[in-house]
């Protein structure tokens, strides 16, 4: 009996293994995701041809990317949802902006949110979406990484 309850035990933990790895996947490649609209956020201040000023959607920011020079925000990216996760610039200024991306469902796409400022940190969530201070920090600043 005991041998049974082992092969049952372990064969849970071999078909449930996907699942986390699925979702493992999908959390890295928000936060890749998120870089890549800080690294975009960056270009479009610097550069007059991206519009020196930050934007507030990511459609916008994509578009404000040269002809020559897809960018980091893919067509996919730029309409809001990529591999499971939502994306948003949640704030943008002259003096600074904040982004997120939440899981499109919650334990099945993704189990923590992240979001980024234009400081570069990024900040995690298991609890829900990374709400940010009007400053652009976060809340919690031990969820910064």
């Amino acid at each position: 009996m005991a041998l049974i309850l082992v092969a049952v035990v372990a064969g849970y933990g071999v078909v449930n293994m996907p699942h986390e790895n699925r979702l493992a996947g999908n959390e890295a490649a928000a936060i890749g995701s998120l870089r890549g609209i800080a690294a975009a956020q960056s270009a479009a201040l610097a550069l007059p041809e991206r519009g020196a000023r930050y934007h507030a959607d990511l459609a916008a920011l994509r578009a404000s990317a040269p002809s020559n020079d897809p960018g980091t925000i893919d067509p996919v990216l730029a309409a809001g949802t990529k591999q499971g996760y939502v994306f948003a610039i949640t704030s943008a200024s002259q003096g600074g902006w904040t982004a997120a991306a939440s899981p499109l469902e919650p334990g099945v796409t993704g189990q923590r949110s992240f979001g980024i400022s234009m400081t570069g940190a990024i900040y995690v969530s298991e609890t829900g979406p990374v709400r940010f201070n009007p400053d652009g920090s976060s809340p919690d600043p031990e969820r910064g990484r």
